[in-house]
């Protein structure tokens, strides 16, 4: 279990049991929305760029060239 928090600069922050890549998200920037599932975290940045961390087992973060428009 994990809790995300969306700092106002833009960066995320995590708490709680971060594994299986989800530290990751500390290195985000200008991020704007954020989600988060069972073990794996999405984010969105100003560029519309999808950003995905965490699990994958099933799939869920094959993020790969999404673009929010």
């Amino acid at each position: 279990m994990f809790t995300l928090g969306l700092k106002a600069d833009g960066t995320v922050v995590i708490a709680g049991a971060v594994r299986g890549g989800l530290e990751h998200v500390l290195t985000w920037k200008n991020i704007y929305d954020i989600s988060a599932g069972s073990n794996h975290a999405i984010g969105v940045n100003g560029n519309g760029d999808i950003l995905a961390a965490g699990g994958n087992i099933y799939g869920q973060c094959n993020v790969a060239g999404w673009k929010l428009h």
